[in-house]
């Protein structure tokens, strides 16, 4: 990575050793936790991070220098807040349906972090506030979303050869092509409320064939 970058992953992309490469490389990331997660103050003795978090009693949120894991360890910034009773709620109905699903009971630990917004992260509070990386590890769920999109919408997971040096031309090429209709939505129609992206990402990747008002057809290409 690029030095000074912040890198922001998938909870399925954590691993303390890349974690501690890219902070050795000049790097920054910022990441969610596992709910096994070892905690230790400095000096202190790991215990696990639903401990610490119970310590905190009825304390909104918390930010502090820790260090994570047990064998393999990395310093870093652990940053909490707590969420509102429904989104705990919310969230632990959902783990006991992905527990459910794959033929396990779910641990208490899980359940108890349903209750936090939890992150870690090596960049120094000086150029990230507890609010910011918070507003952060939500847009990295956007980030998601728009590559769903661009999977289901732009086919860039798709190809019609099975030639290797094709099929990474087709990507790029597609990856062009979803980049500058992204800039065109966000000139022409992204502040609309009233306006459908999807259907104005159908009109910009095939004109020719999608049925539109021809004065929204106007309106898009103003």
């Amino acid at each position: 990575m690029p030095v000074g970058s912040l890198r922001l992953a998938d909870l399925g992309f954590y691993n303390l050793d890349v974690l501690a490469q890219i902070h050795a490389d000049g790097g920054y990331w910022l990441s969610r936790v596992q709910s096994n997660t070892l905690v230790a103050y400095p000096g202190g003795k790991p215990q696990p991070l639903i401990s610490v978090l119970n310590d905190l009693g009825s304390m909104a949120a918390w930010d502090a220098n820790v260090i994570i894991g047990g064998h393999k360890t990395i310093h870093a910034r652990l940053m909490v807040r707590r969420v509102p009773k429904e989104v705990a709620d919310q969230r632990r109905r959902r783990v006991y349906a992905e527990a459910k699903a794959n033929g396990r009971s779910p641990t208490n630990a899980a359940l108890a972090l349903a209750d936090w917004n939890v992150a870690i992260t090596n960049v120094p509070r000086s150029m990230l506030s507890l609010p910011e990386a918070m507003v952060l590890m939500r847009i990295r769920w956007q980030i998601e979303l728009l590559f769903k999109l661009w999977k289901s919408h732009g086919r860039v997971d798709e190809w019609r050869t099975n030639n290797p040096a094709r099929i990474l031309c087709e990507v790029y090429a597609k990856l062009i092509g979803l980049v500058f209709q992204q800039w065109i939505l966000a000139a022409s129609s992204w502040a609309d409320p009233e306006r459908s992206l999807f259907k104005a990402a159908m009109i910009i990747l095939d004109p020719m064939t999608c049925t539109v008002d021809p004065m929204e057809w106007s309106t898009l290409h103003q």
